[in-house]
């Protein structure tokens, strides 16, 4: 008899609720799917993937500031032809920024590498501006036949940040993470024992969090983050998605804005084996859900 079992790992949230969540997630949608999988960091907040070409990044505009700050969870691999730089980028600050990285290349002798015949390249984080003391991933990938030798590795700075108008801000509390088992139980006529569920593979997990507004104004377009942190402490996946009951990742109790005062729970379901082949290996650490006030500048 194959089972499922959700095993709490972290802040806990209500089992019967957390069920369906993950249960609704998987059925419209296998996470992480095959496309995202192979084109990590598809979306940017503000930025259609379609239209420029993410090899060169984008433009480092000219009234860019320089800002010191620094890199958390700095993670840079190869895979399906791809070259990934992925991680979290702190907005020490009390304004408002958009922030800007600037990325360079090495082999595997400590050469320099250019990508589209450029020595560097810049690319933005996550979303379209960080409030103060905020944070924002990135997760980039390159086409490695853009570069002019294979890469082994890369420096990534913060080039600095664009002063940004002000957002409304979201919160997230009770985030919570429950594994997904599967296995079959010794007897197909009974239930799944405690040596069943030993044996057991997990084949994923949920996640939900509560999103609060403690605004007076209501958040038109509500999105959050989703950044998956490999045992290693490194950021392996990021990309960001609306919060929404009819969108293909995030599962919302309700759809439309984040009203003033308004708690809203949210969730998804992760099935890793469409992750990252190499954070497959690794495992995975925890998965933060990190929502921001999607409307444009």
């Amino acid at each position: 008899m194959k089972y499922i079992n959700f095993q709490k790992i972290s802040n806990p949230a209500s089992i019967f609720l957390a069920v369906l969540i993950f249960l609704a997630a998987c059925q419209s949608h296998p996470q992480v799917s095959e496309e995202a999988k192979s084109n990590a960091g598809a979306y940017i907040d503000g930025l259609s993937q379609q239209g420029f070409d993410r090899n060169k990044g984008v433009p480092l505009p000219a009234l860019v500031e320089p800002i010191e700050t620094k890199i958390s969870g700095l993670n840079y691999w190869s895979e399906n032809l791809k070259f990934v730089v992925a991680g979290m980028v702190e907005n020490p600050t009390n304004k408002w920024y958009r922030f800007y990285l600037k990325v360079t290349f090495r082999s595997a002798s400590g050469q320099p590498v250019k990508v589209n015949s450029e020595d560097q390249v810049y690319i933005p984080v996550a979303t379209s501006v960080i409030p103060p003391l905020g944070r924002s991933s990135f997760c980039w990938n390159f086409d490695q036949f853009a570069f002019s030798e294979p890469v082994a590795s890369c420096e990534i700075t913060v080039a600095g940040g664009t002063k940004e108008a002000e957002k409304l801000q979201l919160s997230a509390s009770d985030q919570s993470m429950l594994n997904a088992k599967s296995g079959i139980a010794s007897d197909p006529s009974k239930s799944a024992d405690s040596s069943d569920m030993a044996k057991a593979e997990i084949l994923g997990c949920q996640v939900s969090a509560n999103i609060y507004n403690p605004f007076d104004k209501p958040v038109m377009k509500p999105m959050t983050q989703v950044i998956i942190y490999g045992k290693d402490q490194k950021i392996w996946y990021a990309t960001v998605a609306p919060i929404d009951s009819s969108d293909q990742m995030i599962f919302a109790a309700k759809s439309g804005p984040i009203q003033p005062k308004e708690k809203r729970l949210i969730g998804m379901g992760i099935l890793f084996q469409a992750l990252p082949a190499e954070l497959q290996k690794v495992g995975v650490l925890n998965i933060e859900l990190l929502p921001f006030d999607g409307t444009s500048n």
